[in-house]
C-alpha cells in the first residue's frame, strides 16, 4: 500500500473498530455477543426467534396451505394422557 494512503486506512480502521466496540456495548444484553451462554437465555432466545419467524409467515400463499394441509393429514403416534370430564386419567402408550 502506497504511504500516503497508508494513514487514511488507518484512520478507517479505528473508525471501524471503534464502531464495533461501540455496537457490542450497546447490545450487550442480546444473547450472540455474551462470551458465556447460560442454557435458559438460549431457550429463550430460540423460543422467540422461532415465534418471530413463523408470524412472518405468509399463510394464504398457494404452497403454504398445501404444506400446511399435508402436515395436518400426517398423524405420528406418541404416548397421551386423556383427561375425561369425570376425573378419570386414561393412558395410552401409542395414540394416533
Amino acid at each position: 500500500m502506497p504511504q500516503t494512503l497508508w494513514s487514511e486506512f488507518q484512520n478507517l480502521k479505528e473508525l471501524y473498530a471503534n464502531k464495533k466496540i461501540s455496537e457490542n456495548i450497546k447490545h450487550k444484553g442480546d444473547i450472540m455477543t455474551k462470551t458465556k451462554l447460560n442454557l435458559k437465555d438460549l431457550e429463550k432466545h430460540i423460543e422467540t426467534m422461532v415465534e418471530k419467524k413463523t408470524k412472518e409467515i405468509n399463510e394464504n400463499k398457494k404452497t403454504v396451505k398445501i404444506l400446511l394441509n399435508l402436515l395436518n393429514i400426517i398423524k405420528l403416534p406418541a404416548p397421551t394422557l386423556e383427561f375425561s370430564p369425570s376425573k378419570k386419567v386414561k393412558f395410552f402408550p401409542l395414540y394416533f
